[in-house]
């Protein structure tokens, strides 16, 4: 009777302990938080990592955050599908995406979406005998509106063509190795497409990235 006693007890405890909020430096959490630290002389210090570390990660959750110490340092999230760096400054809150695109060999098309907002977007590469670069600055309103901004591409081939953009995101105006600022053109969409062809013999990695001013 006494072992029924204690056993029970000790799942009551344990039951209590799993469903209760848990207070760090506090006796009383905040009931909307499963943990709570309070402190007025610390801070909370989240996992430090390279960013080759961080892209390491396996399967990461939608929300998850580290902090990363080389590169471009700061908080990253994950939002689900890139990593998100934070930018606070004394104007504005902006976020960064960074993530890249395995190329095949041959001719493929490759993109990225963003929501309405104004922003500095760039892909780059950089392989033997070959380098692409493209950056522009856009106002996207919705996917009814073109993209307003300028946008620049250059292709180098020094080397032959192992690498080039071919073709660019058609709602900005604009042709590779040229600067052209835009009026509305010809496609309604906030996903930016690029044509690029690869003859270098390999799948080959090529960055992309935006910052949401």
């Amino acid at each position: 009777m006494k072992h029924i006693i204690l056993l029970g007890l000790f799942f009551c405890i344990t039951t209590t302990s799993l469903n209760a909020q848990t207070g760090i430096g506090t006796t009383t959490p905040h009931a909307s938080a499963k943990l709570d630290v309070t402190s007025t002389t610390k801070g909370f210090l989240p996992p430090r990592m390279t960013a080759t570390e961080r892209g390491s990660i396996p399967t990461p959750a939608a929300g998850l955050m580290v902090y990363q110490t080389d590169g471009t340092s700061g908080l990253y999230y994950y939002n689900g599908s890139a990593w998100v760096y934070i930018i606070n400054n004394s104007v504005n809150i902006a976020t960064r995406v960074t993530d890249s695109w395995t190329v095949p060999t041959g001719a493929s098309t490759q993109s990225f979406t963003v929501d309405a907002g104004s922003y500095v977007m760039w892909v780059y590469a950089t392989i033997p005998n070959g380098i692409i670069a493209w950056n522009a600055t856009v106002s996207v309103t919705n996917t009814n509106v073109p993209a307003l901004g300028f946008q620049y591409a250059y292709n180098y081939t020094g080397g032959g063509t192992p690498i080039q953009l071919t073709t660019l995101p058609s709602q900005i105006l604009g042709t590779a190795g040229s600067i052209s600022t835009s009026t509305p053109a010809l496609s309604n969409s906030n996903t930016f497409r690029f044509g690029i062809t690869n003859n270098s013999g390999s799948t080959q990695t090529i960055y992309y990235g935006y910052i949401k001013l």
